[in-house]
């Protein structure tokens, strides 16, 4: 190497504007990639709570399509199915031991409320007993339904049992 030459330092020069335009091409390819990186879990998390907000609409229209244990009259009452998996829940003492407890929560209100806040409380707040729901995933199964099509007739009867509470 003839460090006298004065090509030799073009070429060093060369050789270093090439390393740094290439560490910023680099470092502008990693920000993309983090950028994009950051977009994408962005766009994931949105997703999600759209998908969320799509399950819970569509649970609504499920439900205003109808039950397979409720007839869609006004106001609902238990089909023959409905009936049936009552009698075997025992539904009817269970609902009225149960509007004791919540009666103080509906007191004053338009039946319609009362129904609103029936489902809202079996879908939201009743914990079960272990047997008490092993009769309701029995009864689900053995009849081919869901098991929110049985916490409807719990629905109905426990609305009822609260209506039954009202002063006339």
């Amino acid at each position: 190497m003839d460090w006298n030459d004065p090509t030799l330092y073009v070429k060093i020069v060369g050789v270093l504007v090439g390393i740094v335009y290439s560490s910023i091409k680099v470092g502008k390819w990693i920000q993309r990639k983090d950028s994009l990186e950051s977009n994408f879990n962005q766009f994931v998390e949105k997703m999600d709570a759209y998908m969320d907000e799509i399950r819970k609409d569509f649970r609504e229209i499920i439900n205003k399509l109808g039950s397979n244990t409720v007839a869609g009259k006004s106001p609902r009452k238990l089909n023959e199915l409905g009936e049936s998996i009552s009698q075997v829940l025992d539904a009817n003492t269970w609902a009225t031991r149960t509007a004791s407890e919540v009666f103080s929560r509906v007191e004053g209100k338009h039946p319609y409320e009362i129904q609103k806040f029936c489902e809202d409380f079996l879908r939201r707040e009743f914990n079960p007993s272990e047997d008490f729901l092993q009769k309701m995933m029995d009864c689900a199964y053995n009849n081919a339904i869901s098991i929110e099509e049985v916490q409807d007739v719990l629905v109905i009867e426990l609305r009822d049992a609260l209506l039954n509470m009202l002063p006339d």
